[in-house]
């Protein structure tokens, strides 16, 4: 037999193992419980479970799962069945309902256990609700970045097919602008070209002629979108050196001195980044 300096001894190392387990139990960041096995009346909970469940310690004591409509039917036959057959269950996703009605989900294990010839059952919960709230967002997130994508494709389709049939209608046009320019006003051109015309007349068709074909060659286009700082008469002036002509004969059509044109021919180099060494304007401009 233990001497009774020895039972006292192991006495009072179980009541700091007990001291010990019920701050565990209160202490716990999980909902945590205890209930009878046979009607499943509480018989105490933790503060977590107080504070997320919305009851008061009063209101939970004696009283069973069922009357406080905590879990719902199908849950609770779940785990009572699990309970009875295997004497425990072990993560399960539950769904437990608080005082004041909101649904909460949970991860739910229990098992039962007998103190003193009494069966209980212990159970955790783990809360998930915020978790699972984030997922669901995460997932609607993922959805609708999935659909907008889609629909970013389809417009991206649809832009190319647009600009793929704007380009043909663009060439098209070209084409039977370039036709009915060489059908129906160059042969004119050509016959007034027979006339005796002075030198300024002569100059004013070739200058006709030569701005009619650009109409339909990239000459015009190219000067006016890749070279935007280049003024009206500059743009002009560029079309008449690019056609072969001098600065006196553009002064004369222009009704200006020869230093202007060239004062336009240099500010045409400047803006083109053309340097003195490089080939000359007009081989400039037919390059592009």
């Amino acid at each position: 037999m233990k001497s009774s300096e020895a039972l006292q001894i192991e006495i009072l190392e179980r009541d700091k193992i007990n001291i010990l387990l019920s701050r565990i139990f209160f202490m716990s960041p999980s909902l945590m419980a205890i209930n009878r096995f046979e009607d499943h009346v509480f018989l105490d909970v933790n503060h977590r479970f107080i504070r997320f469940t919305g009851y008061s310690r009063e209101e939970i004591v004696g009283r069973s799962i069922p009357e406080l409509n905590i879990l719902s039917r199908e849950n609770y036959e779940r785990i009572c069945q699990s309970l009875k057959t295997k004497g425990a269950i072990y993560n399960e996703r539950v769904e437990y309902r608080t005082k004041s009605g909101d649904i909460r989900m949970g991860i739910y294990s229990a098992e039962r256990i007998d103190v003193r010839g009494e069966k209980l059952v212990l159970s955790i919960n783990h809360d998930i609700t915020e978790r699972k709230h984030a997922q669901n967002t995460l997932k609607q997130m993922e959805e609708e970045l999935t659909r907008r994508s889609a629909q970013l494709e389809e417009a991206n389709t649809a832009l190319r097919v647009f600009l793929k049939r704007r380009g043909e209608d663009l060439k098209n046009l070209e084409a039977k602008l370039q036709q009915n320019i060489n059908e129906l006003v160059l042969p004119y051109i050509r016959e007034l070209q027979n006339y005796n015309l002075d030198e300024r007349g002569k100059c004013y068709l070739n200058v006709l002629e030569s701005n009619l074909k650009d109409i339909v060659s990239p000459f015009l286009n190219n000067i006016s979108s890749n070279y935007k700082k280049l003024t009206p008469t500059e743009i002009r002036v560029a079309s008449m050196v690019k056609g072969g002509m001098t600065s006196k004969n553009i002064a004369k059509l222009l009704c200006v001195t020869v230093g202007t044109v060239n004062t336009h021919r240099n500010s045409i180099r400047k803006k083109l980044g053309l340097k003195k060494r490089e080939p000359n304007l007009r081989s400039c401009l037919l390059s592009l």
